[in-house]
């Protein structure tokens, strides 16, 4: 992305009044709901640590494909010990903005995600009862699910937290000026719409060859080996998110928009909503027909939604965190008066 320096900087002697520089005051000014997008981002970075350490136990071999409740267990249990990382990540970067509602943003970081897991996988359970299906969970086993996330995410997460608040504040290369400049008029290929599709397509271009052979796995009884295969998709994913993230900040900072917070999260994040149309192509070419019920339809749906969001997240956290790595960078290299 800092190649394309020089194409702003034409001018030569407006270069002061031109292109990225000039936003410096305002690059660092705080977005809206910074709580909200600290919480989503440390979400997506937990996601993404745990899918990597899932896969590189699988990769080594200790866990096997074979046994379809292993690699579940693994993603569970994972997932509750890199709650840390969640809680230090949001401390770190909700510090950073001068946030000063800390308990409710640990907070939101440690339910978001789980919550709202546990609201769809208690409606799909209770359908399950209600058609007296034998693949329905046993109540004890929803217990200890209730008890893993009371007792060791939740406890986690606010550890790791602390441990961000303690660290010393990250500072910014750049001090935000008392009142914020205007945004110009943007063109229309800057616009979200536009740049979530763009960048959506990419990181799921990346990988979506390996969705489905995943797909394959969950819902065709399929057993999955590949796993070496699966660390290069998810690989391919993050660079790919991270990539187009920084270089959409950048176009937008030369665009002289300096909201670029909420754009670098969320443009990546779209590639979730790729990931959801494409499940249901799969399903219309794969387990649509006579059989297929109700029920069948809501548990895929149900689960494959659960999965969007989870790429949604961890796409939307590299595009971010690759964003405010960039800005740092080009920003701290250039003097301020």
């Amino acid at each position: 992305g800092g190649g394309g320096g020089g194409g702003g900087d034409d001018g030569g002697d407006d270069l002061d009044e031109t292109g990225w520089k000039v936003v410096h005051a305002d690059v660092y000014r705080p977005p809206h709901y910074p709580g909200f997008l600290c919480a989503l981002v440390a979400t997506g970075a937990q996601l993404g640590v745990m899918a990597f350490l899932v896969l590189l136990f699988a990769y080594v071999g200790f866990v096997s494909p074979a046994n379809r409740g292993s690699l579940l267990l693994a993603l569970l249990a994972t997932y509750a010990l890199v709650g840390g990382v969640a809680g230090y990540v949001c401390a770190r970067l909700y510090k950073a903005l001068g946030g000063q509602r800390w308990t409710a943003t640990t907070a939101a970081t440690a339910t978001l995600f789980p919550l709202t897991c546990g609201v769809v996988f208690g409606a799909l359970e209770a359908a399950l009862v209600a058609a007296g299906s034998s693949s329905a969970v046993p109540p004890l086993v929803l217990l200890q699910l209730a008890g893993l996330f009371a007792f060791v995410v939740v406890p986690l997460t606010y550890l790791g937290a602390a441990a961000g608040f303690a660290a010393p504040t990250a500072e910014f290369p750049a001090t935000p000026a008392k009142v914020a400049r205007p945004v110009p008029p943007q063109p229309a290929t800057l616009s979200l719409p536009v740049a979530a599709l763009v960048c959506g397509v990419v990181p799921f271009g990346a990988s979506f060859v390996e969705l489905y052979f995943v797909l394959d796995s969950l819902w065709m009884e399929a057993y999955y080996y590949l796993f070496g295969f699966a660390a290069c998709g998810f690989a391919l994913l993050v660079l790919a998110a991270a990539e187009t993230a920084a270089l959409l900040t950048y176009y937008s900072l030369c665009a002289e928009n300096h909201r670029w917070w909420w754009r670098a999260f969320l443009a990546p994040a779209a590639a979730g909503a790729y990931v959801l149309a494409y499940a249901a192509f799969y399903y219309d070419a794969h387990l649509a027909g006579d059989g297929s019920t109700a029920l069948a339809f809501c548990l895929f749906f149900g689960y494959m939604t659960l999965v969007a969001l989870a790429v949604a997240l961890v796409s939307g956290a590299a595009g971010f965190l690759a964003s405010l790595k960039f800005t740092n960078y080009i920003f701290s290299q250039i003097k301020f008066d």
